[in-house]
């Protein structure tokens, strides 16, 4: 099985099951991110300006600002969800070990599961910025044409610790509950949903080693204006360094957890 496959499969389960979909990639987002953080920042706006958010971002655009923190959140979780969910449904239903007894490597098995993920995050996540227009979204669309490598270190960002969460489920047991959070962990400090310029500094240096926290800033440098952490060079270098170096990461942990569970006769094991 190629990872098209895997893709083709998993979209039709995507179509057997929507609301499942659209309950992880769509509804959980909106109310849990967008709609209480909205309501929350609606309440200390000054003349219906977010004025500390300008003073901390350089932008006064609370939904849209908050809009893009959830497309990356949503890539994210919806990337680590397929991938360690894959491996978790294929192992309870007694087939992970015939799929990776197919010519095909679990790397590759795996890279289907992140890749149709990261279609589904990208399908609800336009959902999410068309009918957030409607409320007062507003996006800048002069520099759309950075959108093509910003999102593609995104995918290699969220690939790479889909593999390195992928690969720690296999050695740990009943794990899928607590990898799953680390991925939400992860989103939060990529600043989805408050300015990382409010941690104190060891929390702000933990954020700055995630690939996604200087993605996010520069998605939203790009369509909405706000203020870079770093220089525009100096920030492109950083996402495109930390994404290669996280997915060569997540690679490596992957295929050391894949060699431990075939050598210990576990691969079906949960």
């Amino acid at each position: 099985m190629t990872a098209l496959a895997v893709i083709g499969r998993n979209v039709r389960n995507a179509r057997r099951y929507p609301l499942n979909t659209a309950d992880l990639l769509l509804l959980t987002p909106l109310a849990q991110t967008i709609l209480p953080s909205v309501l929350l920042g609606a309440a200390f706006l000054v003349d219906g300006n977010a004025v500390g958010l300008e003073q901390n971002t350089g932008t006064t655009e609370l939904l849209s600002w908050l809009v893009l923190g959830v497309v990356v959140t949503s890539a994210i979780v919806g990337v680590v969800w397929t991938m360690t969910g894959d491996i978790s449904g294929a192992r309870e239903t007694g087939v992970l070990e015939t799929l990776w007894a197919s010519p095909t490597s679990p790397a590759r098995l795996t890279l289907g599961s992140g890749l149709s993920g990261f279609i589904f995050t990208l399908v609800a996540s336009a959902v999410v910025i068309i009918v957030a227009i409607p409320f007062g979204a507003d996006f800048r669309l002069d520099r759309a044409a950075w959108l093509i490598p910003i999102f593609a270190l995104l995918l290699l960002a969220v690939l790479g610790l889909g593999y390195l969460l992928a690969g720690l489920l296999l050695i740990v047991r009943e794990a899928e509950s607590a990898l799953d959070a680390v991925g939400s962990i992860v989103s939060v400090f990529s600043g989805s949903v408050f300015p990382l310029i409010v941690l104190p500094g060891p929390l702000l240096a933990f954020a700055q080693i995630l690939p996604t926290t200087w993605i996010l800033d520069l998605l939203r440098h790009v369509l909405l204006g706000s203020t870079l952490m770093q220089p525009w060079s100096t920030t492109w270098l950083a996402a495109a360094g930390l994404s290669i170096g996280q997915l060569v990461l997540g690679l490596v942990i992957f295929h050391i957890c894949v060699r431990a569970v075939r050598r210990r006769g576990t691969v079906g094991q949960f």
